[in-house]
């Protein structure tokens, strides 16, 4: 299926790529912090930020990365994989989440990945939990994206063993294959009733 196809880059692409809401239960305060610390540090990390927020909330971080620059771009929102094409390194510094699609398609494209240990995204992964963020700290999310302009070798080494994790566990073949599970199991159990049992229940109210 596409979705498990590997994204082709853009001939130049940024480092590091946010895309969703812009807002800051999704971490985009901690994400601007933590590149203003690198900026500080003297690395000239290259970013995209793909979605849209309210007025007030986009303004208040345009105004925070004005120190950054032309490194930093604010898109519309667009596809994802598209949006995976115009950078190396997806990062997802979410507060909180239930079961992030991004991090599922971002996974199953192949893409280097930062993320947070929240809501459902360990359980995606499927990975050492020691890999994944603390929410709201924008000094580790600093160290982990130095990190990953240092070592882009082992962020792509990473990425291939986990897409194919994907594959395994949510492809559509697997996934049909486990409701088609479900339904024999309850339909095996349900022939399995005795004939009266529901007027059983009936009468024992």
């Amino acid at each position: 299926p596409e979705e498990f196809d590997p994204v082709e880059e853009t001939p130049d692409p940024a480092d590091f790529l946010y895309i969703g809401e812009l807002r800051d239960l999704k971490g985009v305060g901690v994400l601007l912090n933590a590149l203003l610390a690198l900026k500080a540090e003297n690395y000239a990390a290259r970013v995209v930020l793909v979605g849209s927020g309210t007025a007030e909330d986009m303004e208040r971080y345009r105004r925070m990365a004005e120190p950054l620059g032309d490194r930093m771009a604010f898109l519309p929102p667009m596809p994802a994989r598209r949006a995976f094409a115009l950078a190396r390194n997806v990062v997802v510094p979410s507060l909180a989440e239930s079961m992030p699609y991004i991090v599922l398609e971002a996974a199953a494209a192949g893409r280097p990945l930062l993320a947070t240990d929240v809501g459902g995204i360990p359980e995606i992964l499927d990975g050492p939990r020691e890999q994944l963020l603390p929410p709201g700290d924008a000094g580790a999310l600093a160290e982990a994206l130095r990190l990953a302009l240092r070592q882009p070798q082992r962020m792509t080494a990473e990425a291939s063993p986990r897409r194919d994790r994907m594959k395994q566990k949510f492809s559509l073949s697997v996934m049909a294959g486990r409701v088609e599970g479900i339904y024999r199991t309850a339909l095996e159990r349900f022939k399995e009733r005795p004939a009266n049992s529901a007027m059983e229940a009936d009468f024992s109210r």
